[in-house]
This record gives structure tokens, C-alpha cells and sequence, in this order.
């Protein structure tokens, strides 16, 4: 009966080895989530960092002549608000004190605008040439809404101010240059 038992036990195993095994899987599920990149600029200043003083040397007398910019010639603009509004810059030339005639016009040619912090897009130059002493300025550069972010860098090419009449006599006439950083763009 022993072995009986042991035979119908080895039997009832493999019956219920061999059946077919039934699994059931769970539905597959999905779930979408976000990624997020948060900037946070510390909010700071609009500032005009550096702005040249042009120098114009004559020999001699001269008459309605052309005197050639030998100073500086960049203008470095840092907006480290953080907001992207945009900003814009202007130059306003004075009259020079101790000349009978005024000089006709100051000239800026090839103007350069450059974005020196990495990954921001530079200001527009503007297409404005020249300036007469006394005259309410012209606009230099415009900083649209997400440009001119960071520090910027104007090279003024070519600066000459012209239709100079000086007399033949050692002296020095001076100017001022008013340069406006304005918060907003403006338009040309």
C-alpha cells in the first residue's frame, strides 16, 4: 500500500506539472512627467560700463577739413537685470566751447555691436551715421526684447568729425558727449 501510495503521489505531481500554466499580466500602464529648466538671473542693473572719449588733432589751420578719431572707440553696455527688456543707447554731441563755427557733423562709419557673454544675441546697430554739435542726438544701438542681455560691446569704426575750421593758433576746444542708456528700445 506504501508503494501505492508513493505511485499515485509521483502520478498527482506530474499531472499538475504538465497542465498549462495561466498568467495573467497586468494592463501596461504609462505616465508622462515634465522636465524643467528654472533661470533664476539675480536681478542687478542696466549699466553703461565704458564710454569713449574721442580725440580729433590738427596740424594747422583748417578750413571745412576732416580731423580722424585717435581715442578709444568702444562703448560696453552690461544688462544684468534679467528681465530681457531690452534697452537702448544714444549719443548727443555738444557744442565745442571757444570755436567761432562749428564743426558740420560727427561721423561714425562700420559700427560693430557684440554680444561678450556668451549664448546672448548682440544689440542692433543702428543705421544713423553722423551727429551735428548741438543737434538732440541720434539713437547708436537698439537692445530688442531678449537681445543685449549681458555685457555688449559697441566698436565705433571710422569716427571723424567733420567740416572742422580752426584758425592756425595752439588751443584746445572741448565738447561733451552725452551718451543716454535708456531702460527700454526705441524705435529708429
Amino acid at each position: 500500500m506504501k508503494h501505492g501510495l508513493i505511485t499515485l503521489g509521483a502520478v498527482a505531481v506530474a499531472a499538475a506539472l504538465s497542465l498549462p500554466a495561466t498568467v495573467h499580466a497586468a494592463a501596461p500602464t504609462t505616465k508622462t512627467s515634465t522636465a524643467t529648466v528654472t533661470v533664476s538671473v539675480p536681478a542687478g542693473d542696466l549699466t553703461l560700463e565704458q564710454a569713449p572719449n574721442f580725440k580729433f588733432a590738427s596740424t594747422g589751420a583748417e578750413s571745412a577739413a576732416t580731423l580722424k578719431n585717435t581715442g578709444d572707440t568702444a562703448v560696453k553696455v552690461d544688462d544684468e537685470r534679467g528681465t530681457g527688456a531690452g534697452w537702448s543707447l544714444s549719443l548727443q554731441l555738444g557744442k565745442f566751447s571757444g570755436l567761432t563755427t562749428q564743426p558740420g557733423y560727427l561721423v561714425f562709419l562700420g559700427d560693430t555691436a557684440a554680444a561678450t557673454t556668451a549664448g546672448n544675441t548682440a544689440p542692433t546697430v543702428s543705421g544713423v551715421t553722423q551727429t551735428a554739435p548741438g543737434d538732440s542726438g541720434v539713437l547708436l544701438e537698439n537692445a530688442a526684447p531678449s537681445t543685449g542681455t549681458g555685457e555688449s560691446t559697441l566698436t565705433m569704426g571710422n569716427v571723424t568729425l567733420n567740416g572742422v575750421t580752426v584758425p592756425a593758433i595752439n588751443a584746445t576746444y572741448t565738447a561733451d558727449l552725452t551718451w543716454t542708456l535708456g531702460t527700454t528700445q526705441t524705435s529708429n
